[in-house]
């Protein structure tokens, strides 16, 4: 799939939508990083978090893209604790990535597509820098 085109329509959710829906579990993985990239980049690189970056995307003993979602997303529960933050377009993203969990994150996930999806996330230029600052 064309991450650029996930990118602006996803651009395009958060400016226009009062609830932010995904399309399919691509989209949504592939959100998932890019979440996760944004939250470890602002708070101050993922350099400074390792070990919790590699917890939550174990690079070293693959896991399951289920595994690694259910994991990303009891980390994004406990996030307020951590990262209290204001803006409205970022809960609006928060709350859609927690409400669409049983959606995406289930048996039915296509492992390879959204495995890939969601590292394209992580690891690409984030689009969330440019629209939560």
């Amino acid at each position: 799939m064309d991450y650029e085109a996930i990118k602006e329509d996803f651009e395009e959710k958060i400016s226009t939508c009062e609830i932010i829906e995904f399309d399919n579990g691509e989209e949504y993985f592939f959100i998932l990083g890019q979440f996760i990239n944004y939250i470890f980049d602002t708070l101050g690189g993922p350099h400074k978090y390792k070990n919790a970056l590699n917890y939550l995307t174990d690079p070293y003993i693959p896991k399951s893209i289920k595994e690694i979602g259910e994991r990303n997303i009891n980390f994004l529960n406990n996030l307020p604790k951590l990262f209290p933050v204001k803006d409205m377009q970022f809960n609006k993203v928060y709350k859609a990535l927690i409400e669409d969990k049983s959606k995406f994150i289930n048996d039915n996930t296509d492992e390879l597509l959204c495995s890939d999806s969601f590292f394209k996330g992580l690891h690409g230029n984030n689009l969330f820098m440019e629209i939560f600052h």
